[in-house]
């Protein structure tokens, strides 16, 4: 009875520490961790990483490893400030369609402020949104229109490795200039 209470005991303090050290260890090169705040801000439609910074009291997860500016803080607690609106907005009922876009715009806005994107890439991603929307939609017709549906599909993804190929060399440029 002494050695299963002990064993468990051991699971349970073994649990314990992983599941901290996942929350808060260091990342893959060591800049931080993957606590539930970096994976909230961690958006995979392209946009910047917006996590944390260690220097200003911010916390963890600076990809950059850099001081934050002011506007940098302001644009960062403002986005949370709209995702939040956007949470609230969804959790009533009936949800304001016109709320929620327009605060998804806003978002987006924020997410791509500043950003050095040729228009070229801005319009390709704009495409792909409305692509994937129109598939979406297409999806929802009662029949659904399968020659319709993959034409999108094999536009979505065209469009997504363009992007994809994009983000690529912008990151071999910036890693090669440091």
């Amino acid at each position: 009875m002494n050695k299963m209470r002990t064993a468990m005991m051991v699971a349970v303090a073994a649990l314990l520490v992983s599941s901290v050290a996942f929350a808060y260890g260091p990342g893959p090169k060591g800049d931080g961790g993957f606590g539930m705040e970096w994976m909230a801000m961690d958006c995979d439609d392209g946009g910047p990483r917006m996590g944390r910074n260690d220097q200003d009291g911010y916390g963890r997860g600076n990809p950059r490893n850099r001081q934050m500016t002011a506007e940098e803080r302001s644009r960062m607690d403002e986005f949370r400030r709209a995702r939040l609106e956007l949470q609230t907005a969804l959790a009533e009922r009936p949800v304001d369609g016109k709320k929620v876009a327009d605060l998804q715009d806003k978002i987006r806005d924020l997410r791509w402020k500043d950003a050095s994107i040729p228009d070229a890439i801005r319009d390709k991603m704009t495409e792909l949104h409305k692509s994937a929307l129109e598939l979406k939609l297409a999806l929802t017709e009662k029949p659904v229109d399968a020659k319709k549906a993959t034409s999108l599909h094999e536009r979505v993804l065209e469009l997504r490795g363009e992007i994809a190929r994009w983000r690529l060399n912008e990151e071999i440029k910036t890693r090669s200039a440091d």
